[in-house]
């Protein structure tokens, strides 16, 4: 986003709200919280401890629950890749 507006300060609301960067704005989303929720479960004995407050720990969410959702975002990333960026 900085690039954009540094590189082109004149246009960036333009580009800003254009679909390709919109979604681009969605699947580093995407790939944060996938990375967010493999941390959880990974950590999920030393959270026991220091984080008794988190969904997986307090069984807000299963393990289950938290895989598929892994699959979810993951199956939901390459068709916006492909729609928008082919």
């Amino acid at each position: 986003l900085v690039g954009g507006i540094v590189t082109n300060p004149y246009d960036w609301k333009i580009w800003i709200i254009s679909p390709p960067f919109i979604t681009a704005s969605l699947m580093l989303q995407i790939i944060t919280s996938v990375s967010m929720i493999i941390n959880d479960i990974y950590d999920l004995d030393i959270d026991k401890i220091n984080n008794p407050n988190r969904p997986l720990v307090k069984g807000t969410i299963s393990l289950f629950e938290a895989k598929k959702l892994i699959i979810i975002l993951l199956s939901i990333y390459p068709i916006l890749f492909i729609i928008f960026f082919r």
